[in-house]
């Protein structure tokens, strides 16, 4: 008689684990939650901890990996104790910005790993590692040793991620060919499914992005963002975007797709909100950055508020105080960054370029031409389009500040260049600098230029840049504007205050709709009611139904 052999009954914890890996994160916290009521074994703490977490309810996910912790602990599983202890120290430095803690995780997870033999914990270690360090070659070597380990222990999904941080070092220090063409790798491998970790997809993702922001490659970052959201789309996989939403919002804003931008911006600065300092201070840099080139420096001020101790924040401080007009201060914040980054970084390519203009404008012309020379380094040395184009506009800034002839070849060449890496704003901004340059001796091929310039300002909501373009069209005798700015003489955020109006909002629901402060919101509604000579909200409720119709979301 010949005895069948069954399959065993999966266990609570099986079930669980399966749902994390097809992305179901309510039935695997479901499941947990079951589980745990009978046992809390560290396997169940585990699993619902990264439920928890994927759901983006962090302090409990932190909590119950914490709780699993102790429970590996004292089991005697160090290798599993080791790779929470990394796993907190990440969160706390990503999402508390709590470098104690970091600090303290870290160290206890290196104990653990002492004389074990090697082992994915170990090549995780190093990945952290090279996460962590503000120093590229650093972080080329510690991704160099994740790799070979990786390699030797046959984890693809850790050999993946160390390629993609590899890529990353490898742009950051200018060899852009080289690390562009190692991050292609790890994000084929991620469509291909190789790698099954959401964690480290999520991981490969920023690092792409990250490298396409310092390198100014957006068409690259646009052409991986088209597939991986189709990914995450198909995977139910929102977090993915919940990781790097910051880094994708700062590319839509670069390639001036600035609503989308908007978007993504506002929800980052929103999550972080609920306690995850560490994220909040990037989405607020990214989005006053966009609000200085919509010309709305208000709200970009309020924004950088708490935030100029930090370095991420000194580019966005240097252009504010650029686009109003305070030069010495710009020069000082950028010099402070460009001191702080590894000579040859490709970080410094948008400072050098901004130093250059505020030089210009504090016509210290030879400070200017020594920015320009390491800008031209810097695009000699990396071979990247976009930073030639900024090299290209810089020059020309220079030279027509210096009243040098060869100023509009040099603009010329700058449009042609920001034109081909997608660079709409940056564009514009050369092309009416070459207007500028034609304004005298070629003045009917001026009037074109700054014309193709504004006509991308007002299509960007680009508005300080759109009044200069205005102003010179006005100098060489030609009409800027054919009508009021927006529909009825109002600006984009009035328009924008007064259909809340119409929608019943309050100073302080305006105020969170719109990620400004509350006195903020209350001087728009002051400004537009008197714009419109109206006296109350309700009348602007009855001028908004009037001249737009109802609201088809109220009916």
């Amino acid at each position: 008689m010949i005895e069948l052999m069954t399959a065993p009954t999966p266990t609570s914890t099986d079930l669980g684990r399966i749902a994390l890996e097809a992305g179901n994160w309510q039935v695997a916290k479901a499941v947990f939650e079951e589980a745990l009521a009978s046992s809390d074994a560290p396997d169940i703490l585990d699993g619902l901890g990264q439920a928890h977490f994927w759901l983006n309810e962090f302090p409990q996910a932190i909590a119950l990996r914490e709780r699993a912790y102790v429970g590996y602990r004292a089991a005697g599983d160090r290798l599993s104790a080791a790779e929470l202890a990394m796993w907190l120290a990440v969160r706390q430095a990503t999402l508390y910005a709590n470098a104690a803690a970091m600090n303290g995780w870290l160290a206890r997870a290196e104990r653990l790993l002492v004389g074990a033999k090697p082992s994915p914990q170990h090549a995780r270690m190093a990945i952290i590692r090279a996460s962590l360090t503000p120093d590229p070659l650093e972080m080329e070597r510690h991704a160099g040793e994740a790799m070979a380990l990786a390699e030797r222990l046959a984890d693809d999904g850790l050999e993946i991620l160390a390629l993609s941080y590899l890529g990353l070092a490898k742009v950051v220090t200018g060899r852009i060919d080289e690390g562009m063409t190692e991050l292609d790798e790890a994000m084929a491998a991620v469509a291909g499914k190789e790698v099954a970790n959401f964690g480290v997809i999520g991981e490969i993702y920023c690092n792409l992005l990250s490298a396409c922001d310092q390198a100014a490659d957006y068409r690259r970052a646009e052409e991986w963002c088209r597939i991986v959201d189709d990914f995450a789309r198909r995977q139910n996989f929102t977090p993915l975007f919940t990781i790097c939403r910051t880094f994708y919002g700062g590319l839509l804003t670069a390639i001036g797709r600035w609503a989308e931008a908007e978007h993504e911006l506002v929800t980052a600065c929103r999550m972080a909100e609920d306690g995850v300092r560490g994220q909040r201070v990037t989405g607020l840099v990214r989005l006053a950055d966009l609000r200085v080139r919509q010309g709305r420096l208000e709200e970009a001020e309020q924004l950088l508020i708490g935030c100029e101790e930090s370095w991420e924040a000194l580019p966005a401080l240097a252009a504010l105080r650029l686009a109003k007009g305070e030069g010495e201060v710009a020069v000082a914040l950028l010099e402070r960054r460009l001191w702080q980054l590894h000579p040859g970084n490709m970080m410094s390519a948008s400072l050098l370029a901004m130093l250059v203009e505020a030089q210009v404008l504090l016509s210290n012309l030879g400070a200017a031409g020594d920015a320009v020379a390491k800008l031209r380094e810097l695009a000699r040395a990396s071979c990247s389009i976009g930073v030639q184009a900024m090299s290209e506009h810089s020059a020309g800034r220079v030279a027509v500040a210096a009243g040098d002839p060869l100023a509009s070849e040099r603009l010329e060449a700058a449009v042609r260049l920001f034109s081909e890496v997608e660079m709409p704003l940056e564009g514009a901004r050369a092309r009416l600098d070459l207007a500028q340059a034609l304004s005298l001796d070629r003045p009917a091929v001026a009037a074109v230029e700054a014309r193709s310039a504004f006509a991308t300002f007002e299509r960007l909501s680009a508005d300080l840049d759109a009044d200069r373009a205005a102003g010179l069209l006005r100098k060489l005798g030609v009409r800027g504007r054919t009508g009021p700015k927006r529909g009825g003489g109002l600006t984009k955020r009035e328009a924008e205050v007064l259909r809340l109006l119409e929608a019943g909002a309050s100073n302080q629901q305006i105020a969170a709709r719109l990620f400004v402060s509350q006195r903020t919101a209350e001087h728009h509604v002051a400004t537009l009611l008197s714009k419109l000579g109206l006296r109350s909200r309700g009348e602007a409720t009855a001028y908004a139904v009037r001249k737009q119709g109802p609201d088809p979301a109220r009916i």
